[in-house]
């Protein structure tokens, strides 16, 4: 683990390195269904768009249970990192990443498994686009793993006091999942399918590339 030294300079401007990154990051982990949202609103039906809408709640629930899980593996690898014990630092990296990836692959398989009872009861989803936003939900489930692998990893990083990395990698993906939607969209015509799966590769290479 490469050292990233907090304790040195004055507090508020360290701080504020290190947290305005962390909400940038944040606030481009919530682009990724808006832009899904704007660009099937300019290029296709309202139906289309009123159905991706329709999975935002359902998105942001896994962003935030990824996001959770993963600041809490973060806890004690900054608590050994901060007492010097890189080795035990590392097996908490470790460890913790392991366990927020396993519980993303059942995430995922769950995301998938009740998306529709989800979509047609809790949120109450009408039936002119229950069917559209059903496939958003199944093809954004596959991302779900990638998603969490990548909360996992940049937590590790947080943790030693690097937040801009992965706002680089955020910035990238989010620009890579305007692009591709425009793709799959506009020019092929995918529709709802094309957002989610736009999504689905953005997600992939933002998990990736964290382990670059």
């Amino acid at each position: 683990m490469a050292e990233t030294v907090m304790t040195r300079g004055t507090p508020w401007k360290v701080i504020l390195t290190f947290a305005l990154p962390m909400m940038a990051a944040s606030l481009l982990q919530q682009l990724y269904n808006t832009a899904d949202t704007l660009i099937i609103g300019n290029f296709e039906s309202e139906q289309a768009l009123a159905a991706v809408g329709a999975c935002a709640y359902l998105t942001g629930l896994f962003v935030g249970i990824a996001m959770a899980l993963a600041l809490g593996a973060g806890i004690c690898v900054s608590q050994a990192y901060g007492a010097k014990d890189y080795p035990k630092a590392q097996q908490f990296a470790g460890a913790g990443s392991l366990l927020v990836i396993l519980i993303g692959f059942v995430m995922a398989v769950t995301a998938f498994c009740l998306s529709r009872p989800l979509l047609e009861h809790l949120i109450a989803v009408p039936d002119e686009i229950l069917e559209d936003a059903v496939l958003y939900a199944h093809i954004y489930a596959v991302g779900i793993f990638f998603q969490f692998g990548y909360c996992a990893f940049s937590s590790q990083l947080r943790a030693i006091g690097d937040s801009k990395t992965t706002m680089y990698i955020l910035l990238l993906t989010t620009i890579l999942n305007i692009l591709l939607d425009l793709l799959f969209v506009a020019g092929f015509h995918w529709g709802v399918a094309g957002v989610a799966i736009a999504t689905v590769i953005s997600q992939c290479f933002s998990s990736a590339w964290e382990n670059i």
